[in-house]
């Protein structure tokens, strides 16, 4: 790349110390033909350490180079452009820099840039591009003097000239009892000195590797590589209780190659055994972040969304219209301000339907009309017909709440996961005399609780109503029970929070007797017994927040773990009737038991 040889005021208005700098101010009113000839002659005299400059994107040995000329007073540009065409005849030119008088063209001076362009264009013999110009600092693409001296400056000293960007890099590790990558660039800046080894310390990662631990195992992840490296490495013997540690990282900015190790915060803890992890040399896993992450053992299960089906809003071969039926209630209700019993049946219908060729074909999803947290499936036509439809739904709850509402308008506001503010104001007010509902009642508004309670501490409250019930010895509706405190553990990802641990264990111990109680007295598993294991399973996600909820090696894990073992093998041999529909319930069974013992892996499914 070549320079022309003169930099604007900017530059030496700079205090930076770099030798040999000079520039000189041209007459503003001056025409270009002088301006021009000045800057000829100042192409005489140096105007910074220009030659020394080392790029990427420049001449053929690499150099940004000033023309050197030796000129008699008097000449003309053209002349100058002459001898300057002359001496870069024998370089491999790859662009030109137009600094000063050349970088403020105009109707007078362009004609004189052309020339220079082509000129130079003809002296190598090819079209020279790019051209950069420079210009201020809110124009794109123009070349600023301050930039260019402050790259001259660091590059003399010997320091790195540009800032570049850190590669992505993540580690998994487990919070919460489930396996998450951790993002280790976010803890640092976003850019850092180019060409330089960058090394630190994430603050406050909160890492720790637990007791009774004999190996550990570290996998990375690296920005623009579609699988996961790991490294393991065996203790001596066991860690004797919890190690808190951090992460140092190594790793060229724009190059990646990362060196991961492993700190504790006491450093004897691991008893002088080092655990690092180089990109180059670790062992390639040949999966990607998401296959590794699956099967990485949970200590509970992972959230298990219900989807929005388009098919069973708009309707298909096999079901009906939801929004026709949807848009006959709407109508009603801004008629009489309630939807006849006919049209609130079929709407109730509708919206419990199951998307059944989407769940047939994948076996791992529940697809209705509208998803579990109250959504239409994106661009299905109808959005607005499903707001003013659950808006004026909860018009109605306010001017019906003092008499008795008919029960599918629960069901049908249930199947809709609605969180209206009157709906959730009548669920947290029933919750107190829940008991002295009706068994048809009871069923509605259970099917609502279990969609439409989205905070903690309401499904603490739906908790404590549960085990009172239950404790009663004779509990009224305990599927249903069971099947909505299941969709709250299973839909919100804080349902468990404020449920209290001994709580939660009261809660197991009355499920697991129902599940014993059927296998034994039916010889079967029916819906109770799903519902039964089921919530054995999602209420371990109080794991979330109690890391020694339910130890795998105690009772009454042990017992559950052996019934349910037990229970699989009886439905595979056929001793036992399963009623699982399309889900393979004695696999269910299994993985179950793995999440009791903290090893789960596997999906859980609930469907009515």
């Amino acid at each position: 790349m070549w320079g022309t040889p003169f930099l604007r005021d900017d530059l030496a208005e700079l205090d930076l110390s770099f030798r040999e700098q000079r520039s000189e101010s041209l007459a503003p009113n001056a025409s270009p033909e002088l301006n021009f000839e000045q800057a000829g002659r100042h192409s005489q005299k140096p105007v910074g350490r220009l030659a020394s400059i080392r790029h990427g994107a420049t001449g053929g040995n690499g150099l940004l180079r000033r023309p050197e000329l030796a000129l008699p007073h008097g000449f003309s540009v053209r002349e100058w452009i002459y001898e300057v065409r002359k001496l870069v005849s024998h370089e491999f030119l790859r662009g030109i820099v137009l600094t000063g008088e050349f970088a403020r063209p105009n109707e007078e001076s362009s004609p004189l840039i052309e020339s220079l362009l082509t000129g130079l264009a003809e002296g190598v013999g090819t079209a020279v591009r790019p051209v950069l110009r420079e210009g201020p600092a809110d124009v794109a693409g123009a070349l600023h003097a301050e930039g260019a001296a402050t790259f001259l400056s660091r590059h003399i000293a010997g320091q790195p000239t540009y800032l570049d960007s850190l590669p992505e890099i993540e580690t998994l590790v487990q919070r919460q009892g489930e396996p998450y990558w951790l993002n280790l660039i976010e803890q640092v800046k976003k850019y850092v000195l180019g060409g330089r080894r960058c090394r630190f310390e994430p603050p406050d990662l909160k890492l720790k590797v637990q007791a009774e631990e004999r190996r550990l195992t570290l996998k990375v992840g690296q920005e623009g590589y579609p699988t996961v490296r790991q490294v393991s490495k065996d203790f001596r013997s066991a860690l004797d209780s919890d190690v808190e540690v951090g992460l140092k990282i190594e790793i060229v900015a724009a190059q990646g190659n990362p060196r991961v190790e492993v700190i504790p915060v006491d450093r004897a803890a691991l008893r002088g055994e080092r655990v690092y992890l180089q990109w180059e040399r670790a062992v390639d896993t040949g999966k990607t972040r998401k296959e590794v992450e699956d099967e990485e053992p949970r200590t509970n299960p992972r959230l298990e969304q219900r989807l929005a089906s388009r098919e069973c809003w708009l309707g298909s071969y096999q079901q009906k219209r939801t929004c026709d039926i949807a848009n006959e209630a709407l109508r009603q209700l801004e008629r009489g301000n309630r939807i006849g019993q006919k049209t609130l049946a079929s709407l109730r219908d509708a919206l419990r339907e199951s998307d059944k060729e989407l769940a047939h074909a994948k076996r791992t999803v529940h697809a209705t009309a509208f998803d579990s947290d109250g959504q239409l499936a994106p661009a299905v036509p109808g959005q607005q017909l499903a707001r003013s439809l659950l808006d004026k739904l909860d018009e109605s709850l306010a001017l019906t709440a003092a008499r008795a509402l008919p029960p599918d308008v629960y069901r049908v506001l249930g199947y809709t996961s609605a969180s209206t503010a009157n709906l959730v104001d009548i669920l947290k007010a029933k919750l107190r005399r829940l008991a002295q509902s009706d068994s048809e009642e009871l069923q509605a508004l259970l099917i609502a609780y279990g969609n439409c309670l989205r905070d903690p501490g309401d499904i603490a409250l739906f908790a404590q109503s549960m085990e009172k019930n239950f404790r009663s010895g004779r509990p009224s509706r305990p599927s249903d029970w069971m099947r909505a405190l299941c969709r709250m553990l299973m839909y919100r990802p804080d349902a468990a929070r404020d449920i209290d641990s001994d709580l939660c264990l009261n809660l197991i111990g009355h499920c697991f007797k129902i599940a014993v109680q059927q296998i034994n007295d039916m010889k079967a598993a029916k819906i109770r017994y799903r519902h039964a294991a089921l919530c054995l399973a999602y209420i371990l996600r109080r794991r979330r927040y109690d890391e020694t909820f339910l130890p795998p090696d105690e009772e009454p894990a042990v017992e559950m773990k052996s019934f349910l073992m037990k229970a699989a093998k009886g439905m595979k041999s056929g001793r036992i009737e399963c009623h699982g529909g399309f889900v393979d319930l004695p696999a269910v069974t299994e993985i179950i038991v793995d999440y009791i013992d903290r090893r789960g892996t596997g999906i859980l499914l609930l469907f009515d």
